[in-house]
């Protein structure tokens, strides 16, 4: 059946949520997989993996089920100040290096993709079975009007829009043919929908992943700049723009004006009815972040899927351009929290207090405040902060 939910609460995070993709076990040992790669877990968000195990030993029936399961109560008896985005300590199974990925974000779907296909065996031995991909029509129409009940039963959003929930309803209700119904078909129906009423916490989602497996991403983030959208390594240490001809009078072409023949207005355009109707900077910006999911959006599209891309680049001024063809990414880079910089008393003695997250962390906050009572200054950093709780700002 397709899950539906509206953030109808806080903007805390989901106790039925995970930061991983995937799941196994090695022995008693879990590997988890996060965009793409299987890593084995160390700590999230600060917390060892091994206090983590020590609890889950004690909850029935045991570590297997309860780490997939439960990871959320579990972090919350061991003092976690819960976000939507953790920090993961991993090591490499390839090498054994130390791997921290940053802001990685804890959802419902990622829970229940490893509650539906979890490789470990339950103690009986039979394997939880995949997700059907398609339901009948009936399951389907009861799922819509499920919907629409819920969201007339809780949705805060509902009056703001100018949008018959009831004809909208009923138009996806009646173009269902057929015996069978794809669940993930109907959950971009509904998210559709969903995003007329203009609330940027709501989605729609289903228990199967959007993608299928060997799905193929960008090999680089997009962000916005002064000068217009660019390119950068996941990791954001450089950007990914090709050496400019050396008689236009610049160094590099770092504008991405195009991708695979359209320009990036026109992906946003593409884009917007999967998102929030926001603001021009929210559409933007989400869309540019959903680009990450190429093959996804491709096969929307209905264009070839694992592809090379081609992407047009042009110089700050916009007079020259060069196209360069770029394979794809086998893993999905993450933006994360940015800039990744901590509270500290800057040159000129001027006191930088960053909050990266709005949480319950008072603490912290108090004592960086101590420490900048004597500066001549004090910059508040929350670029990139999706809120949270009220906490820091009575404190």
């Amino acid at each position: 059946m397709v899950q539906s939910f509206a953030s109808l609460v806080s903007q805390d995070v989901d106790e039925k949520s995970s930061p991983f993709d995937g799941l196994r076990w090695s022995g008693d040992r879990p590997e988890v997989q996060v965009d793409g790669t299987w890593y084995k877990p160390v700590a999230i968000d600060g917390i060892g993996v091994d206090e983590i195990l020590a609890i889950a030993d004690t909850w029935s029936p045991g570590r297997e089920k309860r780490f997939a399961e439960d990871l959320v109560p579990i972090l919350v008896r061991l003092k976690w100040k819960g976000d939507e985005k953790v920090d993961l300590d991993l090591r490499s199974l390839k090498d054994g290096s130390a791997v921290r990925l940053e802001g990685v974000e804890m959802t419902r779907a990622k829970r229940q993709a490893l509650w539906a296909s979890r490789n470990a065996s339950e103690s009986s031995g039979v394997r939880q079975p995949t997700p059907p991909a398609r339901i009948s029509v009936k399951e389907a129409r009861a799922d819509i009007e499920a919907f629409g009940a819920g969201l007339k039963d809780q949705f805060a959003y509902l009056g703001l829009g100018e949008v018959d929930l009831d004809r909208e309803l009923a138009q996806i209700h009646d173009g269902l043919t057929g015996d069978q119904a794809d669940i993930l078909q109907l959950r971009l129906e509904l998210h559709r929908l969903l995003m007329r009423f203009g609330d940027g916490h709501a989605q729609v989602r289903s228990n199967l992943p959007p993608g299928q497996p060997g799905d193929k991403y960008l090999p680089f983030l997009l962000v916005e700049s002064r000068a217009g959208v660019v390119a950068v390594l996941p990791d954001r240490s450089a950007l990914v723009a090709p050496d400019a001809d050396p008689s236009w009078g610049v160094k590099y072409a770092p504008v991405v004006l195009a991708i695979d023949g359209k320009t990036m207005e026109e992906w946003v355009e593409l884009a917007r009815p999967y998102i929030a109707n926001g603001s021009p900077q929210l559409v933007h910006r989400r869309a540019l972040g959903d680009m990450r999911e190429i093959d996804w959006v491709r096969r929307v599209l209905g264009k070839e899927t694992g592809a090379p891309l081609k992407v047009t680049f042009s110089t700050v001024d916009g007079s020259k351009t060069i196209e360069r063809e770029l394979e794809l990414s086998a893993s999905r880079p993450t933006y994360g929290p940015w800039p990744r910089s901590k509270s500290t008393i800057l040159e000129g003695d001027i006191g930088y207090l960053r909050i990266v997250h709005m949480d319950g962390d008072v603490d912290s906050l108090h004592e960086a405040m101590e420490e900048f009572a004597d500066t001549k200054g004090l910059i508040v950093d929350v670029r990139g902060n999706g809120g949270g709780t009220r906490e820091l700002l009575l404190a």
